[in-house]
């Protein structure tokens, strides 16, 4: 493990410093726009969830506090985040919602301000929902995530996928949003238990799963090399299913502990951590303050 993290390092540099990492803020979700880094995550004192705008060029960084579509305080546990089509989509985790956010308001906004949800997206019904931990995009579609663990975090018993190697209980479910807000399913991937974040990139998908404090990897998959099996019902619709697991990846890559949302961008796989917060700590002696980036080749 001590050479596979010193292997990770070496190839690694840092993107940007974590904001607040050591004043009670617990980081989730990574995006960019318009060279802009965004990150969210939740507060451990239970105060607004944030988002944090952060130059690339200069690293300064900007805090900006989400409100609900109700123009609430937004307190819960904002497990992702993703942009795409001129919105900031978060994960409401176990409501079973994703927020979306005018995303020129949110680069435009001041620091210190409030910015409320435009749409509050419902990814549950009567017979199913989604846990949303984390969120993706692919320029098409956008992505919900769960993270489920035995037996603390338990996803809908109908996300139960038979595979060569046992049995999985998490989604990353894809859908596009409809005209008056509604998730219109698309296609739907059976993941492994643990996944923190996805990302998309060159017709490759990458995984982020870790294993508390002690172990996290990169799951590389080759979409082109990636067959349908079957379908599965999903929000009341029969869609496409794709079965992830361990044993099909392309290639399984040991980083440190504890890695969140993943962001594929200009040949570079960005990974960010929780393990620095004030909650764990861990991370603050790996120099894990930061968002660490390494060239895609070292997942391939």
């Amino acid at each position: 493990m001590k050479e596979e993290t010193a292997r990770y390092f070496e190839n690694s540099t840092a993107l940007c410093r974590i904001p607040d990492i050591d004043a009670g803020f617990i980081p989730q979700g990574l995006d960019e726009a318009a060279g802009q880094i965004l990150i969210t995550g939740y507060m451990g004192n239970g105060k607004t969830s944030p988002i944090y705008v952060v130059s690339r060029e200069t690293g300064e960084a900007k805090k900006i506090l989400m409100q609900t579509e109700e123009g609430k305080p937004f307190t819960g546990h904002a497990g992702g985040l993703s942009v795409q089509g001129g919105y900031v989509y978060i994960a409401g985790s176990t409501g079973g919602f994703v927020y979306a956010y005018d995303l020129e308001r949110i680069l435009a906004a001041e620091d210190g301000s409030a910015v409320g949800a435009v749409q509050k997206i419902a990814l549950k019904n009567e017979e199913d929902a989604i846990r949303v931990s984390f969120t993706g995009a692919d320029g098409t579609h956008l992505y919900a995530g769960e993270f489920h663990k035995d037996p603390i975090f338990y996803t809908h018993r109908s996300h139960r996928v038979s595979t060569d190697t046992g049995t999985q209980k998490a989604y990353l479910f894809g859908f596009t949003v409809g005209d008056a807000g509604e998730a219109q399913p698309s296609l739907v991937y059976s993941i492994p238990d643990n996944v923190q974040g996805a990302c998309f990139a060159e017709g490759k998908l990458y995984l982020s799963q870790t294993d508390g404090l002690l172990r996290a990897r990169i799951l590389t998959y080759d979409l082109s090399k990636l067959s349908q099996s079957g379908t599965k019902r999903v929000l009341g619709k029969e869609i496409p299913l794709y079965i992830l697991t361990v044993e099909n990846a392309k290639k399984t890559t040991r980083i440190p502990p504890m890695s969140e949302e993943i962001l594929a961008s200009n040949g570079q796989l960005h990974i960010l951590y929780e393990s620095a917060s004030n909650r764990y700590r861990i991370g603050k002696k790996l120099g894990l303050s930061s968002v660490w980036s390494t060239p895609l080749t070292f997942f391939e």
